[in-house]
C-alpha cells in the first residue's frame, strides 16, 4: 500500500492520523553531551512489553560501551 505514490506505508509512522516521513532527520542530544542527527534512530524493544522499550540511543555511547564491555584482544600464538 503506498501513499501518495512516495513511500509504501511500512517506511512511515502513523502519528495523530497523519504520517510522518521516516526520511525525515531529527537533531537528538544524550546525557553524555553527543549530538547526533538521523532518522532512523536505533531502539531496543521488547516484544509485548512497553515499559522496557528504550527511546532513541546515542550511537556513540553504544559503541563506546561496546569497546570497553565486549572487544576481544587478539591472541598471539607462537
Amino acid at each position: 500500500m503506498y501513499k501518495g505514490n512516495r513511500h509504501p506505508v511500512r517506511f512511515s509512522r502513523k502519528i495523530n492520523e497523519t504520517y510522518e516521513d521516516e526520511t525525515t532527520s531529527k537533531t537528538y542530544s544524550c546525557p553524555r553531551g553527543h549530538t547526533f542527527k538521523t532518522n532512523n534512530p536505533i531502539v531496543i524493544a521488547v516484544d509485548g512489553d512497553n515499559d522496557y522499550n528504550t527511546g532513541p540511543i546515542c550511537g556513540y555511547c553504544y559503541v563506546d560501551w561496546f569497546k570497553l564491555n565486549l572487544n576481544a584482544n587478539e591472541e598471539h600464538v607462537e
